[in-house]
């Protein structure tokens, strides 16, 4: 029967910065692009930390494999910085549900 293989720590993080690096060039090319009215960097500029925890919570999850207990708490944090920011644009900077459906 064949072993399983897990990722090493190293692969891992080369994995998420290679995620990351393509993930932040699609967001400078697609930043003066209109969706539903406003443009991408109004999205992004006002949840800005929220997205920086969403990145750490991914990370987290990653770390699942060594460490059962950080998935759960990476799920939690996603969660909560999803919800959070939804918050934030909903009530401080009057967008619409239309507008955050944008984000999902």
């Amino acid at each position: 029967m064949a072993e399983i293989m897990f990722p090493s720590s190293i692969q891992i993080i080369l994995f998420l910065i290679g995620f990351y690096i393509l993930f932040i060039m699609i967001l400078y090319l697609l930043k003066n692009k209109n969706f539903f009215n406003k443009k991408l960097k109004e999205y992004t500029r006002k949840t800005k930390f929220y997205f920086l925890g969403a990145a750490i919570a991914v990370y987290l999850q990653y770390l699942a494999m060594s460490f059962p207990l950080s998935a759960r708490i990476g799920q939690l944090l996603w969660e909560l910085m999803i919800v959070l920011s939804v918050i934030i644009l909903v009530r401080k900077y009057k967008f619409n549900l239309k507008t955050v459906f944008m984000l999902i």
